[in-house]
């Protein structure tokens, strides 16, 4: 288990000592045995768990003299096996939380909102808006990794706005329908089945989150079946999703090539004028329709960079996608 200590952080107080500090979730007494320095590099433990170090504390001063609220505490895996990539916390997921610890240093955007997260992995990104929003859904599909989310979540509750009421553990499995039927509910988890009650309060959802669910084309097509559904055209419903460029060798290129990256910029029109929709010049995709979406990447080197011990370099990225606002007429 990592422990990602905010310490100090205000939500909207514009603090510019707040940061998320990473440290391991050993005893005091190892942790002071190894009295590490911020800039050590990441390593592992005996049992293979990721050890994020920490600043170091004033003498006198103890793990349990530090507050709830000013803990996250995740469950994950330092290594996993392309199934169980969602045990494992990725540098996406990082990015997304400085995002979400940004606006809201900044801003109240999330204050109070209801949102859901694709492909939560271990739910770390949920949980930070779980601290700011009203209701968070964590879905993500598979009993081993929603346990996980679970798991994580009843660690985390006290650090909620509303303790375990904030979040919502549910499978959303891309290939089914949305939303669920009864007949699809049944042959998912039952204990993370979607009610009736939650198909309702999802509507209600202004923002969507995803980070590292974009490394293969086949998921990638899904991802974006869903996504059309829960951003219908003309919604003011907005994604933020952080990725990092993956790179694999091409023998029809003759050369390393991010394919995955390629696929994805298929989904939307860029807008790189920062104009709105209804400004922007009508984009199709190779089949001549109109493309769903508009993305602008966000530049991430005016997003603080709060969780610490982790290198961001050139191949994240954070974007943000909204529908369009309808189809021009003439285009289906």
């Amino acid at each position: 288990m990592s422990v990602f200590t905010i310490s100090p952080f205000s939500a909207h107080s514009g603090s510019k000592r707040a940061l998320v500090q990473c440290r391991e979730g050993n005893s005091v007494e190892k942790e002071e045995e190894r009295n590490v320095d911020d800039q050590n590099l990441l390593r592992s433990d005996e049992h293979g768990d990721l050890i994020l170090p920490r600043r170091r504390r004033p003498r006198g001063r103890s793990d349990v003299d530090v507050d709830a609220e000013d803990c996250i505490r995740i469950h994950h895996h330092l290594a996993t096996l392309l199934p169980d990539v969602g045990l494992q916390v990725w540098k996406g997921a990082l990015l997304l939380t400085d995002f979400i610890l940004h606006e809201m240093s900044t801003t109240e955007r999330f204050k109070d909102t209801v949102a859901i997260e694709l492909g939560a992995g271990t739910g770390l990104v949920g949980l930070i808006m779980a601290r700011f929003a009203r209701l968070v859904f964590i879905t993500d599909r598979g009993t081993e990794i929603l346990d996980n989310c679970t798991r994580n979540v009843i660690t985390n509750s006290s650090s909620l706005k509303n303790g375990e009421a904030s979040v919502r553990v549910r499978e959303l499995d891309w290939h089914k329908s949305w939303p669920p039927d009864d007949d699809e509910c049944k042959e998912i988890n039952i204990g993370y089945n979607w009610t009736p009650e939650d198909v309702q309060a999802s509507e209600e959802v202004s923002v969507i989150l995803a980070a590292d669910v974009v490394y293969s084309p086949d998921l990638t097509d899904a991802f974006f079946q869903v996504l059309k559904k829960l951003m219908p055209l003309g919604s003011q419903r907005v994604l933020y999703l952080a990725m990092e460029k993956r790179y694999n060798f091409s023998l029809r290129d003759q050369d390393v090539v991010a394919h995955g990256y390629k696929h994805f910029l298929t989904f939307f029109s860029t807008d790189t004028r920062n104009e709105s929709c209804e400004e922007s010049e009508v984009d199709t995709d190779s089949y001549g329709s109109v493309k769903h979406f508009t993305g602008r990447k966000v530049d991430i080197s005016r997003v603080r960079q709060y969780v610490k011990n982790y290198d961001r370099g050139k191949d994240l990225e954070l974007w943000e996608l909204r529908p369009m606002p309808h189809y021009p007429l003439g285009h289906s």
